[in-house]
């Protein structure tokens, strides 16, 4: 296991997507279905287009629209719109929710 998947939960990660300042990952349409695909990619560190999409439990139509709407708000790069493995996006507003005291560990 990898040293985020001991902190990161469906809850705190649904939790990012509302309550930050920004609300980036509501302002997107980004979905609660979406959290393990994130934990996932997270503690993964990278992983095929198609698990993603799996694992929002979507169907296919609206799972691509969803990952689209990831890689739109950052927590999900891709480095080209087809690659088939995408890479987990840690943006600032995000990051600071889910990893809360993190910078503190680096002083």
């Amino acid at each position: 296991m990898r040293w985020g998947a001991r902190f990161i939960s469906d809850a705190a990660v649904g939790a990012a997507f509302v309550s930050n300042g920004k609300t980036a990952g509501l302002q997107q349409g980004i979905r609660p279905e979406s959290a393990p695909a994130i934990i996932a990619l997270i503690t993964q560190g990278s992983l095929p287009r198609n698990e993603i999409k799996t694992f929002t439990g979507l169907t296919p139509r609206p799972a691509i629209d969803e990952l689209s709407r990831l890689i739109k708000v950052g927590l999900v790069e891709s480095r080209t719109p087809k690659s088939r493995i995408v890479t987990p996006g840690l943006p600032a507003w995000f990051a600071q929710d889910i990893f809360p005291d993190l910078h503190r560990r680096f002083q």
